[in-house]
């Protein structure tokens, strides 16, 4: 590895996300990568191998893309002063180890930060592939609390903790098919990734599909309001319809006839009236308003 400063990237976790999206964009923009996993097995296996394979399956084209991605290392959680020297020399650091695991993985950083400190690096930032609105500030809550003194008060004000918007959806990593590479991961081709741009402390990142958003909370419920709903409503109405996977619903024209027709027009969302029911509960509201689906709740 060729360990240029202006071109090293930290992410934590070597599972479906970290594999099957941040390493492909690590590698599409010449990061030298390191991987950081609790998964033993996993870290000695992608190091042995030196690349792993990434399928990518793109709907509009209707075509697949096979991509070999190397040019990277993995470490072990428990090798804590690696992991520290890593975070000290990076350009950029990302987690996807899943909501539940942040905790874990707070005294690591917390360890490079103190690290990155000592030898007057310049700022940093961490974004969270982890797909909850609140993630970036657990976190930073979660690591700034085990620095002191001048560390956390330098940390404080160079080290942003970056909420993101992950769309691409990964069906999973490892043999789907007799003769397949044991780290395969198989995805989605979309890979545009909204952060929140005022959360930063080190300027753009400098990947491509990256871009700030300046107001992170709309762009979540953005998401949610369009690409969740899509995918629940093809799950519910599916099952109902005897279907066991989602793609098997885009043979069925009843279907497809519900899904396409809401997901071609811009939704407007409109939450303002947040007053709970007699019930402590609140109701949504659904209506087409000039030709958009909106929705209200009271």
């Amino acid at each position: 590895m060729k360990n240029d400063k202006n071109r090293v990237a930290v992410q934590f976790g070597a599972g479906n996300i970290g594999r099957g999206l941040m390493g492909q964009l690590f590698w599409e923009g010449s990061f030298d990568a390191t991987f950081v996993d609790a998964n033993a097995s996993l870290v000695e296996q992608l190091n042995r191998q030196g690349s792993y394979p990434l399928r990518l399956l793109d709907a509009y084209s209707s075509s697949i893309h096979e991509l070999t991605i190397e040019g990277f290392q993995s470490l072990d959680t428990g090798d804590q002063a690696a992991i520290a020297e890593a975070i000290a020399d990076a350009r950029i650091v990302a987690t996807a180890v899943g909501v539940a695991n942040l905790d874990a993985v707070s005294p690591l950083l917390a360890a490079g930060i103190r690290r990155r400190f000592e030898q007057k690096a310049g700022p940093l930032d961490i974004y969270l592939c982890e797909n909850m609105l609140g993630a970036a500030a657990t976190l930073s809550q979660r690591v700034i609390s085990r620095l002191n003194g001048p560390t956390r008060v330098w940390a404080e004000s160079n080290i942003g903790f970056v909420g993101t918007s992950v769309a691409r959806i990964v069906g999973g990593a490892g043999v789907q098919s007799p003769g397949d590479d044991p780290l395969l991961v198989v995805a989605d081709a979309h890979r545009d990734i909204p952060y929140d741009g005022k959360a930063t402390r080190a300027g753009e990142p400098g990947i491509e599909g990256f871009h700030p958003v300046g107001n992170f909370k709309a762009e979540v419920e953005r998401k949610i309001f369009t690409h969740n709903v899509g995918h629940a409503g093809l799950a519910y109405l599916g099952y109902l319809r005897g279907h066991t996977c989602i793609h098997e619903t885009f043979d069925d024209d009843l279907v497809r006839s519900v899904f396409d027709r809401p997901s071609t027009r811009r939704p407007k969302l409109s939450c303002d009236d947040t007053r709970p029911t007699s019930t402590g509960r609140s109701t949504w509201r659904f209506a087409r308003t000039s030709g958009c689906a909106s929705a209200t709740r009271s």
